[in-house]
Formats: structure tokens, sequence, C-alpha cells
């Protein structure tokens, strides 16, 4: 017993804290974005932050030379570094007197000054700083059972698997009849015209009317089914709801529980029961990355790996850094001109550059599949007009505005200053796909069956937990538009939505019989907060 005793009072007297809570913003982000990351991407971020309490552990120990002292000083220190993006997201629309607290300029002198504070009264605190090793211990073991927890869970987890009996089990009997080339082209966050026209003041009647032109059918009343990507493409591309597909809807499983019914849905597993190839992009979003198609479309490799060489950041890598104190040195960068803040204000833009090089790559080879010989089933989903924004009206790079995610940062106040941005994005996406459909239609042997969708419109303005009408509308409208053969656009009406876009593909092509649902429009409060809400807005959207 008194052998235990020693070893637990050893164990606590010896500072762990320094490289426990180091880890914990890395492994919490990455908790934070299982499922669109891949877990590899954080390794690099965890070397890093030992090599950081190495270093600040080691200058703190030359300034107290008590290694226990010093470890609390490190820990400190670490905490300051790790946070203060977080501080500065938090602050940042907040305003005393009139003067915006949420300024660099502001922010981190007061920042460094209490943290100057803290580095002196530890020094002086000195014994009582060697105490509270253990409590810290604790507090830094108990900080990071969550996300280890989180990431562990997700590793010892297989993901849903569809079966073979699975893909029976949907009636359509295997056949290799073949057909025309159908293309699933998602343009991510594109709204509706009426509310591009309404909300953001922006006329998009020359695209309609482009569309129109090529005979499509635009559904000018259509809504989404789900709010948010992976619900909206896991419902569409199984042509049911979610409800009724089985998903497990719980809490802190999106979108890990949506994957596998994108990857290889229902729509996929017909269509290749009838002898039709797959063709999918690279998309920089884990989710909707068809990776074991039988044509998977990467951009440009020589490009490719030098935007993903050694040097540069993954996208986590960027997150992680916009949450430290470098965040302010990269956003100074155009005042300060160091060579420091150039250095770290390139690093932060590499993220960017491997999206928009992503999103360049499915512009330009998307018009090129109608090359590949056979049927095809070519599913293209194009994390534009969606934030981050890489291209202005004529494709220019606007400047950087924030860390690189592909998840809505957007305030629900002060919003209408992003508007110009999206509908400078939408206008750059409309010029392209106006050539890549006239491409398409041009070189295709067989007229092809051609949906282009919104999986749903932008966050500009939305409050999530209590949207107001307006913000709602703009984020369930979608563009929804579709080139099918003559006489199957008898079926389509005003207020079809993604749900039924297969059934009336699959009737009209096939000849099946599949019923046409009712045309729902859930809205579900953000994703990651509690408790997880589907409620049916179709009502007050119409």
């Amino acid at each position: 017993m008194n052998r235990l005793r020693a070893l637990v009072e050893a164990a606590g007297d010896f500072p762990l804290h320094p490289f426990l809570l180091s880890s914990y913003p890395v492994l919490s982000l990455a908790a934070a974005n299982l499922g669109e990351i891949q877990l590899s991407e954080a390794t690099r971020s965890l070397v890093f932050s030992a090599i950081v309490v190495v270093i600040v552990w080691g200058l703190a120990q030359v300034a107290l030379r008590d290694w226990r002292a010093s470890g609390v000083l490190a820990s400190i220190a670490l905490v300051a570094l790790f946070s203060y993006g977080h501080v500065y997201q938090l602050v940042k629309p907040l305003a005393i007197g009139g003067i915006p607290l949420g300024r660099h300029r502001f922010l981190a002198p007061l920042y460094l000054g209490v943290l100057a504070l803290v580095v002196v009264l530890v020094w002086r605190q000195r014994l009582a700083a060697r105490r509270a090793t253990l409590w810290l211990n604790v507090v830094a073991l108990v900080a990071l059972a969550a996300p280890v927890w989180s990431v562990v869970a997700f590793l010892s987890e297989a993901g849903p698997v569809r079966t073979e009996e699975a893909r029976a089990s949907h009636g359509e009997a295997a056949s290799n009849a073949g057909g025309p080339d159908i293309y699933y082209i998602i343009a991510d966050a594109y709204t509706r015209s009426d509310v591009l026209s309404e909300r953001f003041a922006y006329d998009n009647s020359d695209f309609e009317a482009f569309l129109e032109s090529r005979r499509f059918y635009v559904a000018d009343d259509s809504l989404t089914n789900y709010t948010s990507t992976a619900l909206s493409l896991s419902s569409s591309l199984n042509m049911d709801y979610l409800s009724d597909l089985g998903i497990d809807l719980s809490l802190g499983q999106y979108p890990l529980n949506m994957t596998d019914y994108i990857v290889h849905s229902r729509v996929r597993q017909i269509l290749e029961d009838r002898g039709y190839t797959t063709v999918a992009f690279a998309t920089g979003y884990r989710p909707t990355e068809l990776t074991d198609a039988q044509h998977f479309i990467l951009p440009d490799q020589p490009r490719l790996e030098a935007l993903r060489s050694f040097g540069n950041l993954n996208p986590f890598e960027g997150m992680l850094l916009s949450t430290t104190l470098a965040r302010a040195l990269i956003d100074l960068d155009s005042q300060l001109h160091t060579p420091l803040t150039r250095f770290l204000a390139e690093r932060a833009a590499d993220p960017e550059n491997l999206q928009r090089e992503i999103i360049l790559a499915t512009l330009e080879q998307l018009p090129r599949v109608a090359a590949i010989p056979g049927p095809k089933f070519v599913f293209a989903h194009i994390t534009a007009p969606h934030t981050p924004y890489f291209f202005g009206p004529d494709g220019e790079s606007p400047a950087v505005t924030g860390p690189f995610t592909l998840q809505g940062v957007t305030p629900a106040s002060g919003w209408q200053a992003e508007v110009p941005m999206y509908t400078g994005q939408v206008a750059y996406v409309n010029s392209r796909l106006e050539g890549i459909l006239d491409q398409i239609l041009e070189d295709s042997a067989v007229a092809p069956v051609i949906l282009l969708q919104g999986d749903h419109g932008p966050e500009i303005g939305l409050e999530w937990e209590h949207p107001d009408s307006n913000a709602l509308k703009a984020r369930a409208a979608i563009l929804n538009a579709y080139h099918l053969p003559e006489g199957c656009d008898d079926a389509l009406y005003p207020e079809i939505s993604p749900v039924n876009s297969f059934r009336i593909v699959f009737n009209c092509l096939f000849g099946t019989d599949l019923d046409l649902l009712e045309d729902v429009s859930y809205y579900n409060p953000h994703v990651r907060s509690e408790p997880w809400d589907l409620r049916d807005v179709t009502t007050r959207l119409r």
C-alpha cells in the first residue's frame, strides 16, 4: 500500500500537464471534425505541439530553475498560445463605448499583458506552483478524456456496409440495358433565383434563360429536403427520407453516419447494376468523395503534389493555426510586412489554395468525361458557391477573410458585407457551368440526363437556433434544374425536391414504377449543437 501511494505521489509530482494540455487543442479539433478529415492530417500538429512544449518549458526552466514550477509556467504559456484565436473570435463582435474589442491591435497587447502578469505571479509563488502539479495533471487528463474517447470510438467502429442483400431489397432487377449518361452536378449552397433577387439583390435571370434555352426545366419553387450537405445528399442519392433509410441520427455522428449512404448510394447501385460506370471527382469534403468509383478523378498530379508537399499546411493544420496566437500575425501581415508574418500568411493560405485547385480541376475536367465509353453515372459535388469565397465574378482570388473551413462561419449580424462575395462566386460558377453544360451536350453521342442542383442554400445571416423566415428560406430554397429526354419532363413540377429527382429519372428511363414522395423540407439547427432536431418547415416556407 505504501509503495502504491509512493508511486501515485511520484506520478502526481511529475508535470505531465504541459504535454497533455498542448495536445488538447489538436485532439479536440480532430474529434470535432471526425469524418471530414483523415486523422493522419493531425499527426504533424501533435508532433509540432510536443516540440513547442520542449522549447517553452526549456525557456521557463532557464528562468525559474525548477522543473515543476517551470512546467506550470509552460502550461500557462501554451494555453495562451493555443487559445488566442478562440478568444479573438469570441470578442470580435463586441465593443465598449463604440470601440471594437475584436481588433488585434487592442486584443494582442492586452492578451500578452495578462500573460506577463501571470508569469510574474508564478515567479513569485514558485512554491505554490510546484504544489499545483498534481492538480494540473488531473485537470489536463480530464480535459483530454472527451476528445480521446471520441477518436478511439471512431477508430474502433466500422462504418455501415451496404450489402448485396440490401441492394436486392430495393426491388430493381439488374440489367445491362444501358441508357444515356446521367450527370448529377451539385453546386454547394446555390440558392434559388427568387431568393438571389429578393434577399441578395442579384439578378440570376440570364443564367436561368441559358438553362431554359438548352431545354432544362427549372423548378422555380424547389426546396431542399434537408438543410445540411450530408443530410441532403444521403436523402437525394437514396431517393428517400432519412427516417426511412435506417440512418442513425444520433447527435455527434454527423457526417459519419451519412457517408456510406452517399458513397454507396441506392442510385449508384441501381445504375451500376444496369451496366453504368461511375465517374466521380475529388471534392475536398470526405463524405462526398467516391474514391472507389471506376473513375475517380483528381486534380493535375504535379500541381496537387506540390500543394500537398511537406512544407505546406493541410486544411486541418490551417484551422488549428487560426486558433493560435499566430492568427494575429497572419491577419496583420498586410500592415507589418515582416518575413515571419509573410511566411505564416502564405502557410495559412495553403489549404485555401488546395481547395481552390480541387474546384478548378472539377470544373475543367467535368466536360471531358463524355469521352469515356459506355453509359456513365457522373457525380460532381462542386463546393461552390459555398464558403470560403475562392472566386470573384471573373475567377479572380479575393482577399482571404478568415481561416479556411468548409463549415459556414457567417455571423447572424452584419451579414450584408458577405453578400457581394457570395453573389460574386455565384456569377463565376454560372459562367463556368454554362461552358461545361454546352460541352457536355455537344460531346454526348446520346442526349444526356443532367440534374443540376444546390444541396441547400447559403448560411448568410442565419441564426441557427432561431432563424428568421428570410434567412431560413435562403437556406432551404435551391437551384433545381433538369435536362431530361423528350416527354420525361412532363413529370416535373415547380415544387419538386431532390428526394424525387431520381424517382422521375428512373421511371422515365427504365420503366420503373417508383411512387413520388411528398416534398417535405426539414430544417436542422446546426448539426454540432444539441439536441439533434429535424423540423418540418415546408408549410412555413410555402
